[in-house]
């Protein structure tokens, strides 16, 4: 099995890290939680893709920080999140 050639665009520990794959797709990778720390993976759409070709770092640390205190307004942003709601499940 090949794993996928990444590329970080940007890293701030203890935050977020933006990676890049080899089919340019950018995968933001937030740190969230308090007492329990876990990460959340989001791959931008293409829409956030522009907005960050234009706003930079400025926007990926507003979609972290959002994504790091409440992933439901997280999914509100319209993001691309990785992972899947068992068929019949309800999300939110």
């Amino acid at each position: 099995m090949n794993n996928p050639i990444l590329k970080i665009l940007i890293e701030k520990p203890w935050n977020y890290t933006a990676t890049l794959d080899e089919i340019k797709n950018i995968t933001l990778i937030v740190l969230c939680g308090t007492v329990a720390m876990f990460e959340k993976s989001i791959t931008l759409t293409s829409e956030q893709k522009a907005i960050f070709d234009t706003q930079g770092e400025t926007y990926l640390e507003s979609l972290g920080d959002g994504c790091s205190r409440n992933m439901n307004a997280a999914a509100k942003i319209t993001m691309a999140i990785n992972t899947r709601t068992p068929k019949g499940a309800k999300n939110g």
